[in-house]
């Protein structure tokens, strides 16, 4: 009788068992992609020529893939080259020990850089530095900073407390423990010092005499005593102070151009103090505001040979109300000053000519044009108030545009400024102490002046610079109009 057993389909199959040899057990596995390229390319690697065009073809190939991909493509593939890059730092990280003494012996010493080299590396660094800020969004430009100052204010606060620390550290004394105990020493030793207060004083004052240098530095930390340096400048200090206090109480000041200034400058000198001074200084910035309003305690020191400001003023005043390069502007009742009662005058000429002809008038009087300019009467005004005040006449007009036809050939105003120097340029000089040119000149009647001088000089000069010369030409014409 025949017996069959049937296999169960849920019984585990037998693994493949290796095949065994009486000398020798092979395993069949299968290679991976992975290892059937590092194969492939340790093959191309034996030729150096086969494994360089290897090279270039991939490089070649991979130049081609990255153009066909689209921006979502650009996309994943960055993302992924970051997750690399972050796992290849962070696992070379790990790997990395630290040096010990001896392999101080198997690194090799550097190769010393020349000064030029060291300035071309730095300069080469600041300029991609500078690439790098200038491609920074302004997000990133603006986190930087953020970094930039913390880092700043770490290192200036670990400066401050080591200072600190070591002044603390120079500064401190033992002294006594508990307040007992200093309580107790201080009992015994006014029990030996006299009643008296003189001779307390006195007592005391010898011995902090007789003091080592250290006790006596001690004694001046601790405020007990004054050096002779330190008691003058206090001395001084309650003396400025006490003067300044009575100034303040004693008057009140406007709003003057002396009181502004030195309220500015008092203020910035209180804001750069108040970080590291101002206790030191004694000052806050009420009180600093209230000595800017002082007047006659910041004077300033003047020369041996300067004018009196009046006087200047007086003068000036004499030169503006009476000079003939200034003229009436406007003769309505609406442009005179109501608190002043005078009429608005302009300058014929520019400010700089002014200034030059009240030195030649005023000989005596050293002032700056810094000085001319600030001391102007508020009624005088510049030339560029007068722009549509001039004549507009048609002989007026063509000199004015010869002269800007002048201007621009020539390129600048040394030759030509103004109609004015035209008319001085064909007139002979002025008299000593003449305000006013001969009547012979103006009436063409002189023989040594004329036209014929500042012609052949503007002739010479046009030659130079060029052989044509364009103008403008003002022209009045009446045209009728048939119907």
């Amino acid at each position: 009788m025949l017996k069959v057993k049937l296999r169960s389909s849920r019984r585990e199959k037998n693994k493949a068992t290796p095949i065994h040899n009486e000398t020798t057990t092979v395993k069949l596995e299968k290679k991976s992609s992975k290892q059937k390229m590092k194969e492939y390319r340790d093959r191309l690697k034996e030729n150096p020529d086969t494994y360089k065009a290897y090279l270039a073809s991939e490089a070649e190939r991979n130049r081609a893939y990255r153009a066909r991909l689209d921006d979502q493509q650009r996309e994943r593939q960055r993302e992924k080259t970051r997750i690399r890059v972050q796992k290849f730092r962070e696992k070379t990280k790990s790997a990395m020990t630290l040096k010990t003494p001896n392999d101080d012996a198997l690194v090799q010493p550097k190769t010393p850089k020349t000064r030029q080299k060291v300035k071309d590396q730095r300069e080469y660094w600041r300029n991609k530095k500078k690439e790098q800020r200038k491609n920074m969004t302004a997000q990133k430009r603006r986190r930087v900073n953020e970094k930039r100052r913390l880092n700043y204010a770490e290192k200036r606060d670990k400066k401050l407390t080591t200072k600190e620390k070591e002044k603390e550290a120079r500064t401190t004394t033992t002294g006594y423990k508990t307040k007992e105990a200093e309580r107790k020493a201080v009992y015994r030793a006014k029990q030996s010092l006299p009643s008296s207060s003189n001779k307390f004083a006195s007592v005391l004052a010898g011995i902090a005499a007789s003091a080592t240098p250290r006790k006596r530095a001690a004694l001046e930390n601790d405020g007990i005593i004054l050096t002779p340096s330190k008691r003058r400048r206090l001395d001084m200090c309650s003396q400025s102070l006490a003067k300044i206090t009575d100034e303040i109480q004693s008057k009140k000041y406007k709003r003057s151009k002396l009181a502004l200034s030195r309220r500015r400058i008092l203020a910035s000198s209180i804001v750069w103090s108040s970080n590291t001074h101002e206790k030191k200084l004694w000052y806050v910035r009420a009180f600093a505001y209230k000595c800017s309003k002082l007047k006659g305690v910041w004077t300033d020191k003047k020369r041996s040979d300067a004018l009196d400001e009046d006087t200047i003023k007086k003068k000036l005043k004499i030169f503006f109300s009476g000079n003939r390069v200034i003229q009436d502007a406007y003769r309505t009742k609406k442009h005179v000053s109501k608190k002043t009662m005078e009429a608005k005058r302009i300058l014929e000429v520019s400010l700089v000519d002014t200034y030059e002809k009240f030195k030649e008038q005023n000989t005596e009087c050293s002032i700056s044009f810094s000085k001319f300019s600030s001391l102007r009467p508020s009624n005088v005004k510049t030339m560029n108030k007068n722009a549509f005040n001039n004549c507009l006449c048609e002989y007026c007009t063509n000199i004015e545009l010869k002269v800007k036809a002048i201007e621009k050939v020539v390129g600048n105003r040394s030759f030509v400024k103004n109609r004015y120097d035209i008319s001085k340029e064909t007139l002979c000089i002025k008299a000593n102490y003449s305000q006013f040119y001969h009547k012979k000149c103006l009436e063409r009647k002189c023989d040594k002046c004329g036209p014929a001088k500042f012609t052949k000089s503007l002739t010479d000069v046009l030659n130079k610079k060029s052989t044509t010369v364009e103008w403008h030409r003002w022209e009045n014409q009446t045209i009728i109009h048939k119907r």
